[in-house]
C-alpha cells in the first residue's frame, strides 16, 4: 500500500505525531513533512510525496483552516483523480469554520472520542486503499498483455 499523506498545521505538530503514532500502530504507513531528511529541498519533497500517495488526511484545526500550505495540499488531492474517494478530514480541535468541500467527504471527529475515531479512520483508510489497489491491478495486467 502507498503512503498517506498527512496534511496540517505546523502549529499542530504534536497532535499529528500522536495521530501518525497511533495510526502507524494499526498498520497505516503515514508520510508527513518529518520524514524530509535534512538538507532536502522541502518543496520539492513534499511535491513528490503528494505525487506518489493517494490517499490523505488533513488535520482540522483553525490553524490548519487558516495554512496556504494545508489549503494547496487540500486542493492537489481534491483535483487528482488518484486521490478520489481517499481524502480524510479529520477534526482535531473545534472548528468553526471549514472548508465547503468537507460537506461533500467523511469527515471524521476525534475531539470526543479520539481512539475510537483513530480506530475507525484507520479501517476505513485500509479498505478504500485495498479497493484502489485492486482497480490499479487490472489495469496493469491489461498493459502486461498487450
Amino acid at each position: 500500500m502507498r503512503p498517506v499523506f498527512l496534511a496540517y498545521s505546523s502549529k499542530d505538530v504534536k497532535e499529528a505525531a500522536r495521530i501518525v503514532e497511533a495510526l502507524t500502530e494499526m498498520g497505516v504507513r503515514i508520510w508527513w513533512d518529518l520524514d524530509i531528511p535534512a538538507r532536502s529541498e522541502w518543496a520539492m519533497e513534499i511535491g513528490r510525496a503528494l505525487k506518489r500517495c493517494d490517499t490523505m488526511i488533513v488535520l482540522v484545526t483553525p490553524s490548519a483552516v487558516d495554512s496556504d500550505l494545508v489549503t494547496g495540499e487540500l486542493k492537489y488531492a481534491i483535483s487528482h483523480v488518484n486521490y478520489r474517494g481517499r481524502v480524510f478530514p479529520v477534526l482535531i480541535e473545534p472548528t468553526p469554520e471549514v472548508p465547503t468541500v468537507f460537506s461533500m467527504l467523511d469527515v471524521f471527529d476525534l475531539t470526543r472520542d479520539s481512539e475510537r475515531g483513530l480506530r475507525s479512520l484507520a479501517k476505513t483508510i485500509k479498505k478504500a486503499q485495498r479497493e484502489a489497489a485492486a482497480q490499479r491491478r487490472p489495469a496493469a495486467r491489461q498493459k502486461v498483455a498487450c
